[in-house]
Order: C-alpha cells, then sequence, then structure tokens
C-alpha cells in the first residue's frame, strides 16, 4: 500500500472497499472506473504544474480524470478536480468539487448521460 492511501477520503476509501466502482473501462460505474493502484500517478510528474494533484480515476470515452488536490499545508487531500488530460499545455482543471462525494454525485449524472445514450 503507497504511503498517500491513509491520506485519501473516506468517501474514497468506502467506495473501494464495496468494489462500487470497477477498475478497468465498462465496468461498474460506466464511464467512470478507478485506476489501480500501480495506476495511480501525481499529476506533477507527467506534467508541469505546481499543484499536488494525485488522479485516482478516469473517464474512459475522453481524456477525463479525477485527482485529489494534496494540501501541504495541511498535510491532507482536500478538493477533487476534474481535470483534461493530455492537452497542449498538459492538462487543464475542468471543475472543482469541494468533497469527494460532491465529484460522485457527478459521475452519476455522467452514468445517466451513458445510458440515455445507449
Amino acid at each position: 500500500m503507497n504511503n498517500y492511501q491513509e491520506l485519501l477520503p473516506t468517501g474514497y476509501q468506502w467506495v473501494k472497499k464495496q468494489s462500487i466502482f470497477g477498475y478497468e473501462p465498462f465496468s461498474q460505474l460506466q464511464p467512470w472506473y478507478l485506476l489501480s493502484e500501480e495506476k495511480i500517478f501525481w499529476v506533477h510528474k507527467n506534467w508541469r504544474t505546481d499543484k499536488k494533484i494525485l488522479v485516482f480515476a478516469q473517464r474512459q470515452d475522453c481524456d477525463s480524470l479525477a485527482g485529489i488536490n494534496f494540501d501541504e499545508n495541511l498535510n491532507e487531500f482536500n478538493e477533487i478536480y476534474l481535470i483534461q488530460g493530455w492537452t497542449p499545455e498538459g492538462f487543464e482543471i475542468i471543475e472543482t468539487y469541494k468533497t469527494f462525494w460532491e465529484w460522485f454525485k457527478s459521475v452519476i449524472d455522467d452514468i445517466q448521460e451513458w445510458v440515455e445514450v445507449e
């Protein structure tokens, strides 16, 4: 287990423990899926930024990622960012959510849109 796991929000830990999300495209909450521990990554290691964002989920039909911002002053994760990855600038923050649960509600909206298009 990586050292950041214990700092992740309880909401993330709970949905992971309950196996609510899958770890591959076309799993439980498509179009979203969690990244496996081997695939979780820090944005600043791939793209130029001063922010410490840990990417934990991906949308399967586009380059959207979900990441948790790490506040070094508080030594805790806060705010969830919806990120557009692999842009000419590297990445772009599209949306900011105050909590994991707020982001999770947006996932439900994405699922509804996904199902209605099928």
